[in-house]
C-alpha cells in the first residue's frame, strides 16, 4: 500500500496524488533513518486531518463534483443551539406583550440570524475536516452558548453587556479564518477581503455595545442588518470590481472571476435542518404554558390557531413550493 496525499496546489475538493517514495511497509526503524522522514512528517501534518490548508469546497468549475454535502453533527448541534436562542426570545416576548418587548425581539432575533446567516456562508464555502477547523467550531460553541445564556432580557439589560461580548468574539473569529483564506487562496482575496471587513466592523459594533449602555440598542440594530447590508455590498463591490478589472469580458463572465459560490446542496440543506428547527421551537413556544400573556381562553385558543397556522404555511412556502432551483448558485 502507498500514502495518499491531497494535492496541496487544489484550491477545490481534496484530490488524490501518490506519494511516489514512502511505502507503508517500511519498518519504522529504516523510515526514522531515512532522509524522507522529514518529508513524511510534513505531508502526514497536512494530509491526514491534523492541519490542512484552507481549501474551496466549490468553484464555478466544479459545481458539479461529487462531494459529501450532508451536515455534520458538530454543524447541527451548534444550529440547535441558535434555534433554542429564539426560542428564549419567544418565550420572553409571549410574557410581556407589547411595543417595546417586540422591538426587542426583533433587535435580537435579527443579531441571531445575522451571524447564524454568517457562518452559514464561511461553512458553505470553506468549511473543511481538519484540525484548524476543529478550533474553529468549538471556540465558536462556546460564544454560541454564552449567547444563549446572555440571549433574554431587554439590551440595556444585565445580560446586553454579556451578549454583545459573545457576539463579538464569534465574529472575530470568522475573521481569523478569513484571514487564513486570504493568505492561501489568491483566487478569493476580493471576495474574502469583502467580508472579512465586514465581519470585522461588526465585531467592532458588539464589542462597542458591552460598553455603552446609551447607545446599545441602537447597536444592536445595526448587527441586525449586518448581514442584509453585506449581502448588499459584496454584489455591488463585486459587480464595480468586475468590471474595472476585467473590461473586454461579459459582465456575468467577469462577474464570475471575483464571485465565490457556495455549496449550494450543502447551503440549502443546512438552511433547511436551522428553519425546521426554528419552527420547532416556535412550536414548542406557543404549546408550551400557553396561558401566559393571554387574559381568556377564547383569546388564548384563537392566538394558539393562528400561530400554528402561520407555521405551517411557513413551512410550505420555504420547503413544499420550490421558489428556486437547486443550480441557482448566485443564492446568498
Amino acid at each position: 500500500p502507498t500514502l495518499v496525499f491531497p494535492d496541496m496546489a487544489s484550491t477545490s475538493e481534496m484530490t488524490p496524488l501518490i506519494h511516489p517514495r514512502i511505502d507503508m511497509t517500511t519498518p519504522l526503524a529504516d523510515l526514522a533513518s531515512s532522509s524522507h522522514y522529514k518529508d513524511f512528517l510534513q505531508n502526514a501534518w497536512f494530509s491526514f486531518g491534523i492541519w490542512q490548508p484552507p481549501r474551496l469546497r466549490r468553484d464555478w468549475n466544479t459545481l458539479r463534483n461529487e462531494d459529501s454535502n450532508h451536515i455534520r453533527s458538530m454543524n447541527a448541534f451548534f444550529d440547535t443551539l441558535f434555534a433554542i436562542s429564539i426560542t428564549h426570545l419567544g418565550f420572553e416576548l409571549r410574557k410581556s406583550q407589547n411595543t417595546a418587548a417586540l422591538w426587542h425581539w426583533v433587535e435580537k432575533f435579527g443579531t441571531i440570524v445575522s451571524l447564524w446567516l454568517s457562518t452559514a456562508d464561511y461553512s458553505s464555502r470553506f468549511d473543511n475536516d481538519d484540525l484548524s477547523h476543529k478550533l474553529f467550531w468549538g471556540l465558536y460553541g462556546i460564544g454560541v452558548l454564552g449567547m444563549l445564556m446572555h440571549c433574554t432580557g431587554p439590551p440595556a439589560g444585565p445580560n446586553g453587556p454579556n451578549f454583545s461580548l459573545c457576539i463579538s468574539g464569534v465574529y472575530l473569529l470568522l475573521v481569523l479564518h478569513y484571514i487564513r483564506v486570504v493568505v492561501y487562496l489568491p483566487r478569493c482575496r476580493i471576495f474574502v477581503t469583502t467580508l472579512l471587513l465586514c465581519h470585522l466592523v461588526c465585531s467592532a459594533v458588539a464589542f462597542a455595545a458591552a460598553y455603552t449602555d446609551e447607545y446599545r440598542e441602537h447597536l444592536f440594530w445595526v448587527l441586525a442588518l449586518s448581514y442584509p447590508w453585506t449581502v448588499l455590498i459584496l454584489l455591488t463591490l463585486t459587480g464595480i470590481t468586475s468590471r474595472l478589472l476585467y473590461p473586454n469580458l461579459d459582465a456575468f463572465l467577469a462577474r464570475k472571476r471575483i464571485d465565490i459560490p457556495l455549496h449550494i446542496e450543502f447551503h440549502i440543506g443546512r438552511f433547511s435542518s436551522f428553519i425546521m428547527m426554528v419552527l420547532g421551537q416556535l412550536a414548542i413556544a406557543i404549546a408550551v404554558h400557553p396561558e401566559q400573556g393571554f387574559q381568556s381562553k377564547s383569546g388564548l385558543y384563537a392566538s394558539a390557531v393562528v400561530a400554528f397556522f402561520l407555521l405551517v404555511t411557513m413551512k410550505l412556502f420555504l420547503f413544499d413550493v420550490d421558489y428556486y432551483d437547486v443550480d441557482d448558485h448566485a443564492i446568498r
